[in-house]
């Protein structure tokens, strides 16, 4: 018997002699042809052109270069266009820092009247003073996250009294302070207003809630404003940050009374974020807040901490007490 591998042309029954221009491989498989790769094979019939020779390496990393420029190209033709037309970035440098251009005329602007109008808003940003650019930080937008809970748990007006006082009877009783503005007060006058032995002090104390901290302690309340900051803490603060008794309790004196409150209590290292401990001390300046969860306080925390971060990068002193 003939070896494993080994031709069996001259036995019996085995078949004709196979052709001298095709080989079998070592395992006896399909025939194939002994031309070597790529020879062409144009003078058979059917078999077509001449294939495209392969060159190598040299070949791909030539093609390679050539489609990494394409795409440097178009990247780089992206990035001018873009470049050229969103000019978003600088609109929002100047966000509140001076009054919007008035487009509401009928008459349509040339385009050097455009230009004259934001180069007088360009130099009017850079001419905005250090407390105009507290005034502009310190603003806590009224959709903003602090502000919807304080909607919802302790006041949703700057004008608030003691459950809303200064807009309805209670228990039919004529409330004495319905029409109250004490955005329209003074700070020298609203220290008056809300002593506990005041007429606002002695209207709240029966009305307070058996379970509220004042009521547990025989005292009164005297809430004031969006915040609903009690007498004794608006005095404090008065006094702990140098405020003038002129101003006015409008929404911007609030607003930073509010954060100097709870940069005072929250104590967070700058560029840091607050831990549950210290929104927990946010959390026990509000009486709306003492049943809210972890969470909610926290992002309350999380949300005030970023505009008192904002105003400490203008001025450090903004949050720094005149006395202790």
């Amino acid at each position: 018997m003939a070896a494993y591998g080994t031709s069996d042309r001259g036995e019996v029954g085995k078949g004709p002699e196979q052709p001298s221009n095709v080989t079998t491989n070592s395992l006896g498989s399909k025939p194939s042809s002994s031309k070597p790769y790529g020879t062409s094979d144009r003078d058979e019939v059917g078999k077509g052109p001449e294939p495209v020779k392969y060159n190598g390496p040299a070949q791909v990393k030539e093609i390679d270069a050539q489609i990494k420029s394409l795409i440097t190209s178009a990247g780089e033709e992206a990035d001018a266009v873009e470049a050229k037309y969103n000019r978003s970035d600088e609109a929002n440098k100047f966000v509140d820092l001076a009054p919007p251009v008035d487009t509401t005329s009928s008459t349509k602007q040339t385009e050097d009247q455009d230009m004259a109008s934001q180069m007088a808003r360009f130099r009017a940003a850079d001419a905005i003073t250090p407390q105009q650019k507290i005034d502009s930080l310190s603003n806590i937008r009224s959709d903003s996250l602090i502000a919807a809970e304080f909607d919802k748990r302790e006041s949703n007006s700057y004008d608030a009294l003691y459950a809303y006082a200064e807009q309805f009877d209670h228990k039919n009783e004529k409330s004495k302070f319905i029409g109250e503005k004490i955005t329209k007060k003074t700070l020298r006058e609203l220290v008056e207003f809300s002593r506990a032995s005041s007429e606002y002090g002695k209207w709240v104390k029966p009305k307070l809630p058996p379970d509220s901290e004042a009521a547990k302690k025989g005292y009164t309340s005297t809430p004031l404003g969006k915040f609903q900051i009690v007498g004794s803490t608006l005095r404090g603060l008065i006094n702990n940050y140098g405020w003038n008794l002129n101003t006015k309790f409008n929404k911007k004196t609030q607003d930073q009374m509010y954060l100097q409150l709870a940069n005072e209590v929250m104590n967070v290292p700058f560029g840091s974020v607050p831990t549950l401990a210290q929104a927990n001390k946010l959390r026990g300046q509000f009486e709306g807040f003492k049943n809210i969860t972890d969470s909610e306080i926290s992002n309350i925390a999380i949300d005030t901490q970023r505009i008192i971060q904002r105003v400490k990068q203008t001025d450090p002193n903004f949050f720094t007490k005149k006395k202790d």
